[in-house]
């Protein structure tokens, strides 16, 4: 998806005529580097730059990232979120590229790299779990 997304906001931004400069100043950024740097496939965009960059450039998160919502909800990481709100946590992606874990009332400014290492330490625990159930079960196929 990163290759797919970094291409795509290239590709609409030259369809639009528009220089990264232009896009970094619709956005925010200080200067062109930015944007080099994320077209370029250097740097990880989180959920809400993604948007941002989606309304700057006059289309959709799904246009630039490929992604349906079909497709996002069977992703491992959406299964994460819907798995941490039913235990009462929630994310928020802000449009500063924050992002603020919830809990009791209570917000907690994390990383998206903290948000990348608890899926995979989860996917590391739910394969060990899986494992330990498939090794007490009676194989029945191949």
């Amino acid at each position: 998806m990163l290759k797919t997304i970094h291409k795509n906001i290239k590709s609409r931004r030259k369809e639009l005529k528009m220089t990264q400069s232009d896009l970094a100043e619709k956005l925010g950024y200080a200067d062109k580097s930015m944007i080099a740097k994320i077209e370029a496939g250097l740097v990880d965009l989180p959920q809400s730059r993604i948007e941002a960059f989606a309304a700057a450039l006059g289309t959709t998160k799904e246009a630039l990232t490929g992604w349906t919502e079909e497709r996002a909800r069977n992703s491992f990481s959406y299964c994460v979120e819907q798995q941490m709100a039913v235990i009462g946590y929630s994310l928020t992606y802000t449009t500063e590229g924050d992002v603020i874990l919830s809990y009791e009332g209570a917000d907690y400014e994390i990383t998206e790299n903290d948000i990348k290492e608890l899926e995979s330490q989860m996917a590391v625990y739910l394969d060990l779990l899986l494992g330990g159930i498939m090794r007490k079960s009676r194989k029945i196929g191949g």
